[in-house]
């Protein structure tokens, strides 16, 4: 033992191997005293650091697997709400709540128990579907909450999944579901024509569905009037333009939006100050509405400046000249009178 000896020029060792047990022991310990005066102790105090935050890899009992969420998804729509996870431990029930956020009241979707089968809550708003299934051999399972027909209140919520089961119960994860909604992405607050020119109003929306019917109108305070409508590629004018008025619609390219154009001919004095409304029910049923307001576009006058004709300015650059030509004249006739 007394040949043992570490030099202060050595690295401190990792770690030291032999038969004899106990010659193992007390050498560990004196190389554990003698680590406290070699090492720098700013040294040792990082490995334990390292040693403290170091993941340390655990065989879980329950896993939760990557899923799709959100989920955005259009009004009235079947959609399914999946879960997927990977549990060690049979799995005795399944809760189902919804909330808007973490700070709400979690209302009651339905429940799984493992002998009652899928039971959902009497006072949801729409009809449920649960559907497991085994995802894989390595103890993976697809649970699928389904929304037969959803509404406007079935969206913009948090819904919560439950697993309880064996040892550690209560393993959550939530799914948010958001309603894909039409929106205009260009609209006009104002336009401005020429009178007797015609205009045309240009409109467009950004949704999955095209739109089925298109309808025009225009108000002025409490005053409306319907102009027409477009359904099936053609324009009814119901009698109050005299088919001064023109509607297109134009599908874009891939198939998530349309382009309307509405076009007012020969603009009089009365089409100015109306708002000019466009409405469309879409293909779900949704709709959307927008106004835009025509204004008489001021014409600036095309001054040009008049001609001068030759004339005029010889005779009032020299207008002498034009008075002796004017008395010759008369004289030459009192002489040849004479």
């Amino acid at each position: 033992m007394s040949g043992f000896s570490i030099d202060k020029g050595e690295k401190c060792p990792h770690s030291v191997s032999t038969s004899n047990h106990h010659w193992y022991s007390n050498v560990h310990v004196l190389l554990s005293l003698r680590l406290l005066q070699v090492c720098n102790p700013i040294k040792i105090l990082l490995m334990l650091m390292l040693i403290l935050v170091s993941p340390v890899k655990t065989d879980s009992l329950f896993e939760w697997k990557k899923t799709t969420n959100p989920v955005i998804s259009t009004v009235r729509q079947r959609i399914a709400l999946k879960w997927i996870y990977k549990s060690k431990q049979p799995v005795n029930s399944m809760i189902f709540t919804r909330f808007r956020n973490s700070s709400d009241t979690k209302v009651p979707v339905g429940e799984w128990t493992k002998e009652g089968g899928f039971k959902p809550d009497p006072f949801i708003s729409t009809e449920l579907t649960l559907i497991a299934v085994d995802k894989s051999e390595q103890n993976e399972k697809k649970v699928s909450l389904i929304l037969e027909n959803p509404i406007h209140i079935d969206y913009g919520l948090q819904y919560n999944c439950e697993v309880n089961g064996g040892e550690v119960p209560g393993n959550n994860l939530s799914i948010e579901l958001i309603a894909l909604r039409p929106i205009w992405t260009h609209t006009e607050v104002e336009k401005h024509a020429i009178l007797r020119k015609d205009v045309t109003f240009r409109w467009e929306y950004k949704y999955p569905y095209k739109a089925i019917v298109v309808f025009i109108s225009r108000e002025n305070n409490s005053e409306m009037i319907e102009v027409g409508y477009w359904y099936q590629g053609d324009f009814t004018d119901l009698g109050q333009f005299n088919n001064r008025v023109d509607v297109r619609k134009t599908p874009y390219e891939n198939q998530t939006g349309e382009m309307i154009r509405v076009t007012l001919q020969n603009v009089s004095v009365e089409d100015y100050g109306w708002e000019y409304i466009c409405q469309l029910t879409l293909g779900d049923g949704e709709q959307l509405l927008t106004r835009t307001v025509l204004k008489e576009e001021e014409v600036k006058p095309n001054f040009v400046t008049p001609r001068t004709d030759s004339r005029t300015s010889a005779a009032t650059k020299s207008p002498v000249g034009y008075s002796t030509v004017i008395l010759l004249v008369i004289a030459t006739s009192i002489i040849s009178q004479d």
